[in-house]
């Protein structure tokens, strides 16, 4: 009876090891076209990747001066051989439109934040650099300069 319990708690500590090391499951990102359409993001990073996404709000610090360096950040992700995407986050779409509606950057909005919880973003703005299968490779300064000289690992 002993060895069943020890057998028994082996068995789940194993199984909860396990998905531990798995980690926490993916957050689900909720964009949407400037339209308002929903984007099948995994989609469009396998066509698009690998990428350097602007993670931005209009609300945050700095967000005119990333808006006026974007030709400047689409050059230097195309020097890397990245995609560039803005993408607006936590903020009404009508903003997100009003201040993106002209900008020469593919751009997506996301209202509650998904892409802060899925790829673990603590400074708005900011560029998160994804392969082409999602995974994130860098996360670097929202400048033209830190786009510049990043090299890949």
């Amino acid at each position: 009876m002993r060895w069943d319990g020890i057998v028994v708690a082996a068995l789940v500590a194993a199984v909860a090891l396990g998905a531990m090391a798995q980690g926490p499951p993916a957050v689900e990102l909720e964009l949407e076209h400037p339209d308002g359409t929903p984007v099948a993001w995994d989609r469009w990073i396998r066509s698009h990747g690998p990428v350097a996404m602007v993670v931005w709000a209009s609300w945050a610090p700095r967000s005119e001066r990333v808006l006026r360096e974007l030709p400047g950040l689409a050059e230097a992700a195309g020097e890397k051989g990245l995609s560039l995407v803005l993408v607006a986050v936590q903020e009404p779409a009508a903003e997100s439109r009003k201040a993106l509606g002209s900008i020469p950057v593919t751009w997506f909005h996301d209202g509650r934040g998904s892409v802060l919880k899925r790829f673990r973003v603590v400074s708005v703005p900011s560029i998160v650099i994804l392969d082409g299968s999602d995974g994130v490779v860098d996360r670097l300064e929202a400048t033209v300069e830190a786009l510049r000289s990043w090299e890949r690992r």
